[in-house]
């Protein structure tokens, strides 16, 4: 009887004991949060895309994040995959990767689209006016406008605008020639007011009011497509290249 009742004493004792340890240890499981992060497995190195074109569909490998739950973490990015880039611009992308404590991982990469350049011959400055030209960093002259001084008028009909092809050759839209008219005596009007200025071109307020009306008289022509990057359509990218007078 004795023997019996020490079992049962030594029975709950050792219940107790494995109630208490898995209490313990059951507490310990719900005090520890996660605090570790995601890891990215995969995450793009830097990118450099070259285009003859003005504009490129981009795409990237997708990144690849693991977390330690065993769970798959939510990936957002900054950028959609495969968008249109204008060519002379470099982004950064950064891709958030989160898991259901919301720890967070980061995988940054950059990608520059740059625009293979063939420069186009240099076109002929009209005598009695001034080229204007607009160019960048990465390219010579893209395109250009011709305009005649006060009192002229073109020999014959110019292009509405001058565009250097990525094959390096001027096109024309208008009468579709390369060639630029001389500004000669005027006898009428003929095309529209922007295509005049007053003054010598060779004057620095002159040139400066034919750079701010360069980018209004590309839109007012239909071609304001051309300036939709204010980064390299405005006036410090327009060059003015005037002719001899007194022709």
């Amino acid at each position: 009887m004795v023997r019996l009742i020490q079992r049962i004493k030594m029975e709950v004792v050792t219940f107790m004991l494995c109630f208490i340890i898995l209490v313990v240890n059951c507490e310990s499981a719900v005090l520890s949060p996660d605090i570790e992060p995601p890891k990215f497995t995969f995450c793009p190195s830097d990118k450099v895309v070259e285009t003859f074109e003005y504009q490129v569909r981009v795409i990237w490998k997708e990144p690849i994040a693991v977390d330690n739950s065993g769970r798959v973490p939510i990936v957002m990015g900054n950028f959609l995959n495969g968008m249109q880039v204008m060519a002379g611009r470099t982004f950064n992308v950064e891709y958030i990767a989160k898991d259901d404590s919301d720890n967070i991982a980061t995988c940054k990469f950059k990608i520059t689209v740059k625009r293979k350049v063939v420069p186009c011959p240099k076109l002929s400055r009209p005598a009695n006016g001034a080229l204007l030209c607009n160019v960048g960093p990465d390219f010579p002259d893209r395109f250009c406008v011709a305009t005649c001084q006060s009192g002229y008028d073109f020999a014959f009909w110019p292009n509405l605008i001058y565009l250097c092809s990525q094959q390096g050759v001027w096109s024309g839209i208008g009468v579709a020639s390369q060639r630029v008219p001389d500004c000669s005596v005027r006898r009428g009007p003929t095309l529209s007011q922007g295509y005049y200025y007053k003054g010598d071109a060779n004057d620095g307020a002159v040139q400066l009011a034919l750079k701010n009306n360069f980018q209004t008289m590309i839109k007012s022509i239909g071609f304001g497509i051309l300036c939709q990057d204010s980064d390299k359509c405005n006036s410090k990218n327009v060059v003015i290249y005037p002719g001899s007078t007194g022709k």
